[in-house]
């Protein structure tokens, strides 16, 4: 965020109060409701054998695999649109029209983000039903979007090989995404995750969190990463976002099993120095089943995908030189002075255990995954999601950057992430010129590192070795850490949006909101349980460290439970299209963002006195309006030469994590000690 200001905690109060109060008087007043957030329609012309555009034509759009049904009526010019369609297929469109045949064409298939055409030229010659036939949605379907977007498909899903099977690596198709899941340059925690419409970021570090995947490529049915949306629905991601359709079942039961199977005894049993290694095995399995449990009502589809990964690291073991140890720094040392250490280490004083301690390793990594849905076709208006799928992912003797330098096994500390993404969704058509989308999310997080020994101080070892000829080198080693252990981020974030789409002669608008509300609690902090360094071997077996700093817990300001604190997101939003010229279409919006945290930090008198900055305070982020213009010119009505200009304003979402840290380093909780030898 750019800059905050500040608020009294009961203005605060008020301002939420009167937007919640607002929010939920838009709901009430839209008792029949829409929604999913597919970004997919259908929309076109209905014409005369002049050309001339029929008004109150009538169109019934029919998805024949589920049975979803819904229509509308032609605007005065002829035109009409259906908006946030499900995806899937094969669609068919038919138009009436008192005094003309009715005409027919089936064969679409809707994906996420398309916008088929489809027109007719009625007749008044025929008195039969004519049929025409289709057999994709063609170029046109995506070229007026109001975003520039890489589309995955349901068939690129299911060709395309995708390393560890997680769907956001297939996100590297698109040119402006770079490491990992960062788009243009930008750090992926800046950016949106939308899985089915709803929000699938998490809240502390951004991003889908630290689990390899946690939606089963066997749930997902598309998917896409969209830059540049001019579109004031996508907000929130700064420099894009990350869309996510999930499968649902249909008229006919369809399933599948897999088993993926990675054999470490298929690889070498030796590396390029002709060590004996333990490789990686790993092992993917899962199943997919979807059918009807009502044809042409109620549908079900459920997958499963699970992980066990044995995954090998090491430890001291980067050079096979007689008699020298190196870590993975750089640092080496002599077989001799590791052996020392380890004879020191391994006493009551400092209780490291007796087992390996460096060379290879492997660890077994676990990831299960569940996924669940159900649509049910509750009438020709009203249609209901509900979504949930869950991720539970442990990885045992986690080694960070500094253990991975430096550390010995015992350094090491077990990590788990588990998630719940639950979704409802009710969508419907107000009228033939009104439809309106409603959602609700929660997204449920948790992770942290485990302490797998007693809350021991980190020991750390500077020293210099010397080495089979006399040559000396430096080297650190970390026999206990601890720094971050126990540590642990929970999110609980509430997801309510409300769309509203009108059509009004040839104006389309929409109006919306779309709100997070995030509890985000944590105890995370560092060297809470002091650190000692120790300079030689021979302080090391004496236990007189050459350097002690801890940091002190002040009375009053024990962390007994959580730090917990509500970070509100609160937006609202218009926009009106139109084709102003022929083949021209024109949108312009207005979206505004209200970010608000709401817990205070404890009053740092010190950091007052000294240099007049107030810490008791909650930010608040109030002055994001962003206007958005877009302008889509099909040059010569073919589809196949488009100019696409637009312009707009762009609003990021913070990580919750800094702001906790705030809350517990606050600079009154902790007092730091840090003693040197000969001080």
């Amino acid at each position: 965020m750019k800059n905050y200001t500040y608020l009294p905690q009961h203005g605060q109060l008020c301002l939420l109060t009167t937007l919640i109060t607002l929010f939920l008087c838009i709901l009430v007043s839209n008792t029949q409701l829409k929604a999913q957030g597919t970004d997919a329609s259908i929309s076109g012309r209905i014409t005369d054998e002049n050309n001339e555009g029929l008004p109150n034509a009538t169109i019934n759009v029919r998805n024949e695999s589920t049975g979803f049904n819904t229509g509308t009526i032609t605007n005065l010019q002829g035109s009409y649109s259906l908006q946030q369609l499900p995806v899937g297929g094969p669609y068919t469109v038919t138009a009436t029209y008192v005094g003309y045949a009715d005409q027919k064409r089936t064969g679409f298939t809707l994906n996420q983000g398309d916008n088929l055409e489809v027109g007719f030229q009625m007749s008044e010659a025929s008195t039969e039903l004519s049929e025409v036939v289709v057999s994709g949605t063609g170029f046109k379907s995506r070229n007026d979007r109001l975003a520039a977007a890489t589309s995955v498909t349901a068939q690129d899903v299911k060709s395309l090989p995708a390393n560890d099977r997680n769907f956001s690596n297939l996100a590297a198709l698109s040119p402006l995404v770079g490491s990992g899941t960062d788009i243009g340059g930008m750090s992926g925690r800046s950016n949106s995750i939308q899985i089915d419409g709803v929000n699938g970021r998490e809240a502390s570090f951004g991003g889908q969190g630290s689990s390899p995947y946690v939606l089963s490529m066997e749930a997902l049915r598309e998917f896409e990463v969209v830059t540049n949306s001019y579109d004031v629905i996508d907000g929130r991601g700064a420099a894009g976002g990350i869309k996510a359709v999930t499968k649902s079942g249909t008229n006919e039961f369809h399933g599948s099993a897999f088993s993926y199977w990675w054999d470490a005894r298929l690889a070498a049993d030796q590396d390029l120095r002709e060590r004996d290694v333990l490789g990686d095995t790993k092992n993917q399995r899962g199943f997919s089943l979807g059918g009807p449990i009502i044809k042409n009502k109620l549908h079900f589809f459920v997958a499963y995908d699970g992980e066990r990964f044995d995954e090998e690291y090491d430890l001291w073991a980067q050079t096979d030189e007689e008699g020298i140890l190196q870590n993975n720094q750089g640092g080496r040392i002599s077989q001799a002075d590791m052996d020392r250490a380890l004879s020191i280490l391994r006493t009551p004083m400092y209780g490291i255990s007796e087992g390996q301690q460096y060379g290879f390793f492997q660890r077994t990594r676990k990831l299960d995954t569940w996924f669940a849905r159900l649509d049910w076709q509750i009438n020709n208006i009203h249609t209901l999601t509900m979504r949930l799928n869950t991720s539970n992912f442990y990885q045992p003797n986690r080694n960070n950057s500094d253990i991975e330098r430096y550390g010995l096994f015992a350094s090491t500390y077990d990590f788990e992430d588990r998630g719940s993404n639950l979704l409802f969704a009710l969508r419907s058509q107000l009228s033939p010129n009104a439809s309106n989308e409603m959602k609700i999310g929660y997204f449920y997080n948790t992770r942290g590192n485990v302490i797998t020994t007693g809350r021991h101080p980190q020991l750390w070892i500077a020293s210099e070795s010397v080495l089979p000829g006399n040559d000396t080198s430096e080297y650190i080693m970390v026999p206990r850490y601890n720094r971050w252990t126990p540590e642990e981020q929970t999110n609980h974030t509430y997801n309510l949006i409300n769309n509203t789409y009108l059509t009004k002669g040839k104006y389309n608008f929409t109006f919306g909101t779309n709100n997070l509300i995030t509890n985000s609690e944590g105890i995370y902090t560092h060297d809470t349980q002091g650190r000692f360094d120790f300079y030689s071997l021979d302080a090391l077996e004496a236990g007189e460290p050459d350097r002690y700093r801890r940091k002190f817990t002040n009375p009053g300001q024990e962390l007994i439970d959580p730090v917990s604190t509500w970070v509100v997101d609160l937006s609202v939003y218009g926009q009106v299209a139109t084709e102003l010229l022929p083949n021209m279409r024109v949108s312009a919006g207005l979206r505004y963002d209200l970010n608000m945290f709401m817990t205070k930090a404890d009053y740092n008198e010190v950091l007052d006195n000294e240099l007049g900055l107030r810490n008791d305070v909650a930010p608040v982020d109030f002055d994001n309006i962003q206007p958005r213009l877009n302008i889509n010119w099909d040059v010569d009505g073919t589809g196949r030469n488009i100019i696409n200009a637009g312009a707009g304003w762009f609003v990021g979402q913070v990580v919750t994590r800094p702001y906790i840290y705030s809350l517990i380093d606050n600079g009154i909780r902790f007092t730091g000690v840090d003693v040197s030898k000969g001080d």
